[in-house]
């Protein structure tokens, strides 16, 4: 949702494990019980493009933590950062996106790691469930390789 400037305001995030998880003031979630660190880290997150009006900054500063065995559900109004956050982990935002903050899988920082390093993680260690997966196609799969497979 954009404010009177219109910046879009950062998603609202909340770290489950089945069951709502409270996030603390920094909007991280409460280190588990064996002091484990996190397995994904995202801090300050913030994703712009240019448009012909300006700068559009679709994340804006999202930071929490996901330990062993939660589960991060993204939720949030039509624009307000979901896709975009969860594209970036990814890495499959456009080049033209500007990223900034720390994204770190285990001890991997994942932001500016070349696409062919970022491979390794896409699907074996970090996936994401599109929001309509039944219309849309797989980003790691070549489009003859789906198309294929129906038939």
């Amino acid at each position: 949702m954009a404010d009177s400037n219109g910046e879009v305001k950062p998603t609202e995030l909340q770290p489950t494990d089945l069951q709502p998880v409270e996030l603390t003031v920094d909007g991280t979630a409460p280190r588990s019980t064996d002091n484990e660190a996190p397995i994904l880290s995202v801090r300050e997150l913030t994703v712009e493009f240019k448009t012909d009006d300006g700068i559009l900054r679709a994340v804006d500063h999202v930071s929490f933590d996901v330990h062993h065995n939660e589960t991060l559900g993204i939720v949030g109004e039509s624009g307000s950062g979901k896709s975009v956050s969860s594209l970036a982990l990814m890495g499959l935002l456009p080049r033209s996106a500007k990223i900034s903050g720390s994204i770190r899988y285990r001890d991997a920082e994942l932001i500016g790691m070349d696409r062919q390093e970022l491979n390794a993680y896409r699907g074996k260690k970090i996936a994401m469930i599109f929001q309509d997966p039944m219309t849309s196609l797989n980003p790691y799969l070549t489009v003859e390789r789906q198309m294929t497979e129906v038939l």
